[in-house]
């Protein structure tokens, strides 16, 4: 590089008003930096500095008016930019009428979808509408990898390769647009959503060509998963059967015991889908609904052990950046000077547990949180304790995240981190899944027991009284400013059940 070349520093990240009021000395006209130290930096007049926050709430006037100024709202830069660039990385067989059922379908069901979950329906986490659109088109250029075989391509009939486009597009929806929402929202936006797929709408013109699912006629959009090899929708219990108590081991541990259900078989298939096409997932839902446990269980047990090494970091109030990066640096290797990974030949996952829980520092900023996005945006991160500080390369290596509802002790993380997520939303458990969960464990125990029919009998009386008891307290025992400790959830309840798991036959429990 020539000394007369054009040189940026990038300044990427939150503003902190201690750092940033020091720079200003080299935002002035002559660009020197001056330092505590006494020694003055002068700049070259090639050199420019960029600095790039998601607001200035720690910005004094006097920085503000020492740098241009360029602000984006969202809103307004829209999503479409991103669909057009994404289309240049479609698979090299398809051609201007394939292109064109996707045009068709983007146009019509994208924007009035968001429309919809802005105005009517509630988030899980506040989600950009450039974050829900980026989403989709992960799931669904993961859905057209068999395309990229020409031969694949070629041994199809252009009807069929429509139908897999139109369908694929739909079962990327869903779960990236349609999965946001909380759970009194699912059933609303499904209706919208068939309304909108079947031209039902006023002011939305209709699609080209009619789209059957089953879900039009039959259950939710929710209840089914398109396979694209087969061309066809499957329902979720279809995957496995519907009563797998006899699946659990006699050593087993109640609170390690995973009953299958709807919601166990759809966020388990997801999440694995996910880890083998390289998109970060970030699951998002109220204390109590199994994340953890879901997401361990296809880490532990759906991932051949050999080809990836599972990094887990729990995070706290008081988790500490550092500790962060010294977890991963020490489960990682170097692979050359500056590049830091797994075994050769095999891929790292980091889970992160609780992600929203460390406290934000004075300046408003997550710094545990931070050195994640300088992982992904910059490639890894600089060694502490080396005293040149050496950029270490990370390499092979993905994020899966889980965390509370945002709200209460658990804070909002910045737009600037999630967007490079995909974010599913996991739904409260109705009252059908949470008699089929605890039911299956109840009579797991009163078999292996060896309890009398007269008390395994009682299963279902046992869990229908939980259910009306948490119902009543859910509605009545809401908390307030003087009785803050009035929440309850679903740890609550699986505590009862597996209260009464410690009895032993012919024993009261203590």
């Amino acid at each position: 590089m020539k000394l007369e070349d054009r040189r940026w520093l990038v300044f990427d990240g939150p503003v902190d008003a201690v750092w940033i009021e020091n720079m200003n000395t080299v935002l002035d006209d002559n660009k020197k930096l001056c330092l505590m130290s006494s020694e003055v930096i002068a700049m070259t007049p090639g050199m420019s500095m960029i600095f790039e926050p998601m607001d200035l709430a720690e910005a004094s006037p006097a920085t503000v008016s020492r740098c241009g100024m360029v602000y984006l709202q969202p809103h307004e830069m829209g999503w479409h930019h991103l669909y057009m660039s994404w289309k240049k990385n479609l698979p090299t067989s398809f051609n201007n009428d394939q292109i064109k059922v996707l045009d068709n379908l983007v146009e019509i069901i994208i924007q009035p979808t968001i429309d919809n979950i802005r105005k009517e329906q509630k988030e899980e986490a506040p989600v950009e509408d450039q974050n829900l659109v980026v989403s989709m088109l992960r799931i669904l250029r993961a859905l057209f990898k068999a395309f990229d075989d020409e031969a694949y391509y070629q041994s199809m009939e252009k009807k069929q390769i429509q139908e897999v486009i139109e369908h694929s597009f739909l079962m990327s929806c869903i779960w990236s647009l349609g999965i946001c929402v909380s759970t009194d929202s699912r059933k609303p936006l499904d209706l919208y959503f068939k309304k909108v797929v079947n031209g039902e709408v006023e002011g939305i013109p209709k699609l080209k060509n009619k789209i059957k699912a089953p879900f039009f006629d039959r259950g939710t959009i929710y209840d089914y998963c398109y396979i694209p090899d087969q061309n066809k929708w499957q329902h979720w219990m279809d995957f496995t059967n519907k009563d797998d108590i006899d699946k659990f081991p006699k050593a087993s541990v109640v609170n390690d015991l995973i009953v299958t259900t709807a919601e166990t078989i759809k966020y388990g298939y997801i999440q694995e889908f996910f880890i083998l096409n390289d998109i970060r997932s970030l699951f998002v839902g109220p204390t109590g609904t199994g994340k953890t446990k879901y997401i361990q269980n296809v880490l532990n047990h759906k991932l051949e052990a050999s080809q990836w090494l599972i990094i887990e970091i729990g995070f706290s109030a008081q988790t500490h950046c550092n500790m962060v990066q010294d977890i991963v640096d020490m489960k990682i290797e170097k692979r050359r000077r500056d590049t830091f990974g797994p075994r050769f030949g095999t891929r790292a996952i980091v889970y992160v547990d609780d992600l929203n829980m460390p406290k934000l520092e004075k300046y408003g900023a997550q710094p545990p949180i931070e050195v994640l996005r300088q992982m992904i945006d910059g490639g890894g991160w600089y060694e502490r304790r080396d005293n040149k500080h050496p950029f270490r390369n990370i390499v092979d290596t993905m994020l899966v995240c889980s965390m509370g509802t945002p709200g209460g002790g658990k804070s909002f993380i910045t737009p600037r981190f999630q967007r490079h997520f995909n974010v599913v939303a996991f739904a409260n458990f109705d009252e059908n899944s949470l008699n089929a969960i605890f039911r299956s464990i109840l009579r797991w125990h009163f078999r292996e027991g060896g309890f009398s029919p007269e008390v395994a009998g009682m299963e279902q009386k046992i869990v229908q009284a939980t259910v009306k008891i948490y119902d009543q307290i859910q509605a009545e025992l809401r908390p307030t400013p003087a009785k803050t400790h009035y929440t309850f959830n679903l740890r609550d309840f699986s505590k009862i059940i597996c209260g009464m798991c410690n009895c032993k036959k012919g024993q009261l429990p203590d």
